[in-house]
């Protein structure tokens, strides 16, 4: 395995691990039931946090690669999303089953409280909570965990390459 794929493959480990440790950092300092503006900056934060990461990662893999490119970068950057997206996946079970298993519900008592607050008849109600029960589960949330982990890794790696193309004239 040459080093480049072995060094990508070990550095999606790293931010995958990474954004698990955040998930569960974040549930347990309350964000997850706080307001929506707390969680946008929950979102934010690791939108930064993922940049810093994919940037050190595709700093560190050019470094040791005699023949740097953009397809390359972007190749390492697939490789990394897709082992961060196995990492994503998998945390949303830990987190389903262990971390937090009364997600669901309290997601859907949410919900129930909004459309109470919007004056929707029950029937419409109702309809609207099974919908979110249908949405809030655990195949959903591995699926686009996932997914995000993966198009993020595509995403920041096709922009960052833009910085790294080649080498520093010093290497």
């Amino acid at each position: 395995m040459s080093p480049l794929v072995s060094g990508s493959l070990r550095w999606g480990g790293i931010i995958g691990l990474v954004n698990l440790v955040w998930l569960y950092a974040a549930f347990y300092l309350g964000m997850h039931t706080s307001s929506m503006g707390q969680f946008w900056m929950f979102m934010a934060i690791w939108f930064v946090m993922n940049i810093g990461l994919y940037a050190v990662a595709l700093r560190t893999l050019r470094a040791g690669c005699e023949s740097w490119s953009f397809g390359r970068g972007l190749g390492a950057g697939a490789i990394m999303g897709v082992v961060s997206a196995i990492v994503a996946a998998l945390s949303q079970v830990g987190y389903f089953t262990v971390v937090n298993p009364d997600w669901q519900e309290y997601l859907v008592g949410r919900t129930e409280e909004f459309l109470h607050q919007q004056g929707l008849p029950a029937e419409q109600i109702e309809v609207q909570l099974e919908k979110t029960r249908a949405g809030v589960t655990l195949p959903v949330y591995a699926v686009q965990s996932a997914v995000t982990a993966l198009l993020t890794g595509l995403f920041l790696s096709a922009v960052l390459m833009g910085f790294l193309r080649r080498k520093p004239a010093s290497q």
